[in-house]
């Protein structure tokens, strides 16, 4: 399951939670039944309003995992040229830039084996000619 619909759930579950309670605390007052569809009425409107809230200030957490995700399927695939840009909170903007940095180190890693497998093979190829060609 997604982070997201965790998200979702677990507010689901507290609202339920509230309103169960609500009824609760309502039944053992003296209160008239009309009041207590407001006050249920009420609660799920705040409910629902925080809901809301919750999922805009949370859209750039879920886009910012997209795209750090995004940037380990490409470095999985060795395409090392992707950049990331994170938007949100702080520790994914450091966790980007760790992907960054990461995508770097392994592009220059990879360029290094690279020129020593060039450079490998030119002195196997000249080692070759030379015992082939006598003195």
């Amino acid at each position: 399951m997604k982070l997201k619909n965790y998200i979702l759930v677990g507010y689901l579950v507290s609202t339920l939670l509230t309103i169960l309670v609500v009824f609760w605390a309502v039944q053992r007052m003296l209160i008239e039944k009309s009041e207590v569809y407001f006050l249920v009425g009420i609660t799920l409107i705040a409910s629902f309003i925080g809901a809301a809230v919750s999922i805009f200030l949370l859209s750039p957490v879920f886009s910012s995992l997209k795209h750090l995700k995004k940037q380990a399927q490409d470095i999985a695939s060795k395409d090392f040229s992707t950049e990331i840009e994170t938007k949100g909170p702080l520790e994914f903007q450091e966790l980007g830039q760790a992907f960054n940095d990461m995508s770097h180190n392994l592009q220059a890693t990879f360029q290094s084996l690279d020129e020593s497998e060039q450079e490998k093979r030119m002195m196997i190829a000249q080692l070759s000619h030379d015992i082939k060609t006598p003195i």
